[in-house]
């Protein structure tokens, strides 16, 4: 008897395919919070800022400026885990996510107002 199971790798291939189609609505949910979160709407013309800003970062990482350096890289590994290019998610969201906690752990502003 052969240990080619049919069943077994159909189930397998379902499970897979599930996998992918769940982290495709993921990527897809967390970027519509993070447009929403920035107020960016269907009809927003500008995107990101050209020079990000506290301000931006801030509302990327769904977190306050003053924030804990833990509390801002806990919302960094969330939203990167969700965006990561290695799962299916965006270069350049990525490098916005990775941008933003930079900034914000940094403390060093690109605005003068903070």
């Amino acid at each position: 008897m052969s240990n080619f199971e049919p069943k077994r790798i159909g189930k397998w291939v379902l499970g897979t395919v599930a996998i992918s189609i769940g982290t495709k609505i993921a990527v897809s949910f967390a970027f519509s919070q993070a447009t929403k979160a920035l107020g960016y709407g269907p009809n927003h013309q500008n995107g990101f800022e050209t020079q990000m800003t506290r301000n931006e970062a801030a509302k990327i990482l769904n977190v306050k400026k003053s924030s804990s350096h833990d509390k801002i890289k806990e919302a960094h590994l969330k939203l990167i885990y969700l965006n990561h290019p290695d799962r299916g998610g965006s270069e350049y969201l990525s490098s916005k996510i990775n941008q933003a906690k930079d900034l914000l752990i940094s403390g060093k502003s690109n605005e003068n107002s903070n």
